[in-house]
């Protein structure tokens, strides 16, 4: 039985991008040692990726151009199976790779079927929407992760580094040591 991984980039105070749906508060300060030995864990589990629309546009704007030279994990980025869960999409592609499959109507069913079958993680990067929905019907016996990558404004960082240890337990993860801050 496969199971649903989350991986979201999540900053302190609820933001998944920034206000112009920019990531550059996460791709300008990615932590190689701590984030990329994470994503390179959690690729190296995902048999499927599971992408909504605004994420698969985002991410098919950008992976098919990359090479393992340019960006660490992009082969198997761009070689993994991929769904897209969008009900306005016409085609899903992925520059010179193998089209995203389409999902329409019925997503989480779907996804449940998918989860019956042996195999490696299905894995969501970002798509909170997406997310929202599958958190809305998941079983508890079979809990999605959920991979926070803490990120703030420029704060008092003494606070914040009393704060991390409580995200921890609550959230019941590993929050990277690196704060990221950004501005609005």
């Amino acid at each position: 039985m496969s199971k649903v991984v989350v991986s979201m980039f999540l900053s302190l105070d609820g933001f998944v991008v920034g206000p112009r749906e920019e990531m550059d508060w996460v791709i300008n300060n990615f932590d190689i040692e701590g984030m990329g030995a994470d994503m390179s864990k959690l690729q190296a589990n995902a048999g499927t990726f599971l992408l909504g629309r605004q994420t698969y546009q985002i991410m098919a704007g950008a992976w098919p151009n990359q090479t393992e030279t340019t960006s660490p994990g992009a082969e198997v980025m761009n070689n993994t199976p991929k769904l897209v869960a969008s009900n306005t999409l016409k085609e899903t592609p992925w520059g010179k790779y193998a089209n995203a499959t389409l999902l329409r109507g019925d997503t989480l069913r779907e996804i449940r079927k998918l989860k019956e079958k042996p195999g490696k993680d299905i894995v969501t990067f970002g798509s909170p929407k997406l997310v929202q929905s599958l958190a809305e019907v998941q079983e508890r016996s079979r809990p999605a992760r959920l991979r926070t990558h803490p990120c703030c404004e420029e704060v008092d960082r003494t606070r914040l580094s009393r704060l991390l240890p409580v995200i921890s337990e609550l959230f019941q993860t590993d929050p990277f040591r690196r704060l990221i801050p950004y501005s609005k």
